[in-house]
């Protein structure tokens, strides 16, 4: 996963692992064999001009197919370099830090009235309130 330098991904690129590119390539040929097999001696039989002609293109679709499927498995086999065939882009936003001063105005705002209510608890003193506040005023917003 690349990570941009604001904190948010960018980019994954998924290809299948060795195992994956394997099945790919032994399963394109067994489907090229198989229509070389018995697509095409089934169009030299055929008596009628249509059915020969439709049985030769769907010969030539089947082996375009099927050399594409047993083609990408040696791509991905032997070239480690991330694939296009599938992107997934999705963004992810890391917490900041309190003192960030990249925090946005709405985190400002909560953090003010947090630091508001801890004083009217009496769960911190003046002085942390103070020194808090300042920290918090300080900060980019």
């Amino acid at each position: 996963m690349k990570i941009g330098e604001d904190g948010t991904s960018q980019k994954i690129r998924v290809m299948p692992g060795k195992a994956g590119s394997v099945i790919q390539i032994i399963m394109g040929s067994v489907f090229l064999i198989f229509g070389a097999v018995f697509v095409f001696p089934q169009a030299a039989d055929a008596s009628e001009l249509d059915l020969k002609i439709l049985l030769i293109l769907f010969g030539i679709v089947w082996v375009i197919a099927c050399g594409a499927i047993a083609g990408y498995g040696v791509y991905c086999l032997t070239n480690r370099k991330p694939a296009s065939l599938c992107t997934i882009e999705f963004e992810t936003v890391q917490p900041t830090p309190e003192g960030n001063a990249e925090a946005g105005s709405a985190d400002f705002d909560a953090r003010l009235r947090k630091l508001e209510s801890l004083k009217k608890e009496g769960l911190i003193t003046d002085d942390e309130y103070n020194r808090k506040r300042a920290e918090i005023m300080a900060a980019k917003w």
